[in-house]
């Protein structure tokens, strides 16, 4: 997660990352997309590549190359022949307040209905209403985690010193201190949850303690390059939004597409699959600016984010599908 009150290391690097914007002729056109894959973000992207929804709707896209996240995303976006990328919403707000030329297109996942709060099979806590004097864990200070925790915590009529928050680490960790007694229960997700469910106890989804649309996700592009190549943005949008579609309407072929993007057990991502496609987990691409707006507060809650946002600034709704606009 960015920490979206500092700037340092942005404002020097905007002239290098302009310099890069040159063609490269020859080079693949491929788009950047965050956590590609590890997390499931990039999945449409991989349907729509194996489906060949991408030359259906006229954009040559050879492939799909990752970022670890954050500042880097944006990036390796900027640096590639084809500006286009999906970073999170945090790194995208930053490098614009920073002064990079990106515009927000659409949304790509609106959700952390994928959250699940976990104890150790056998514990004692049944409910949010438990928390109270336990230890919680969550990844690192500044993480969506420790975001869901306090959120999860404040629809419990619980403050932050009504139990006593961990940090543990990397999402494994905290599998690790969760089984070893170090804390009493944490958030996890996809694909961790398909893989531990059988050691782990559900408290609850994320979804059943509050409406989980938050904006995670959203799509990026070059303002010169969007300019000069409209057709080619609403292309990659219209690919994308097929492939969503045939998640939901096929979930099963569409899991083995993406085991075999990202080099996965085909049965794992089938298991991720059917968890994902109940809540809906990818977006059509709409944006939705209050589901924005809760994510800048939980970034705010957790101080990554100080001062106004201006949203409408930010986004570029117009190559969106009419119906999504």
């Amino acid at each position: 997660m960015v920490r979206l009150s500092r700037r340092a290391g942005w404002g020097g690097c905007v002239l290098v990352i302009l310099a890069l914007f040159l063609p490269r002729p020859g080079a693949a056109q491929s788009l950047t997309v965050s956590q590609w894959g590890a997390l499931y973000y990039g999945a449409p992207y991989a349907v729509a590549l194996a489906k060949g929804f991408f030359a259906a709707n006229h954009v040559e896209v050879n492939e799909i190359v990752g970022g670890d996240g954050g500042g880097t995303t944006v990036r390796n976006t900027l640096a590639a022949r084809l500006p286009f990328g999906e970073v999170s919403l945090a790194a995208a707000v930053e490098a614009i307040r920073a002064g990079l030329p990106i515009k927000i297109v659409h949304t790509g996942v609106d959700s952390l209905a994928d959250f699940v709060l976990v104890t150790r099979p056998g514990g004692p806590l049944q409910s949010i209403k438990d928390l109270k004097g336990k230890k919680i864990g969550y990844t690192r200070p500044g993480s969506v985690t420790q975001m869901a925790v306090l959120l999860t915590l404040q629809q419990a009529r619980l403050g932050p010193k009504d139990a006593e928050l961990i940090s543990v680490g990397g999402v494994g960790a905290v599998l690790t201190a969760i089984k070893n007694g170090t804390i009493d229960a944490a958030f996890t997700g996809e694909p961790l949850w398909s893989q531990e469910k059988n050691n782990l106890k559900k408290i609850a989804w994320l979804s059943e303690v509050m409406d989980p649309h938050f904006t995670q996700i959203v799509g990026i592009v070059e303002t010169g390059y969007a300019a000069q190549h409209p057709e080619v943005i609403r292309g990659i949008i219209a690919a994308r939004r097929q492939g969503v579609k045939y998640i939901y309407d096929h979930p099963d072929q569409a899991a083995d597409l993406v085991s075999a993007a990202y080099t996965q057990s085909a049965p794992l991502v089938r298991s991720v699959f059917a968890t994902l496609t109940g809540f809906k987990y990818w977006s059509e691409g709409r944006i939705d600016t209050k589901s924005m707006e809760k994510m800048l507060e939980g970034l705010r809650l957790i101080g990554q984010l100080s001062g106004d946002v201006d949203l409408k600034k930010m986004i570029d709704a117009q190559y969106l599908p009419a119906d999504l606009r």
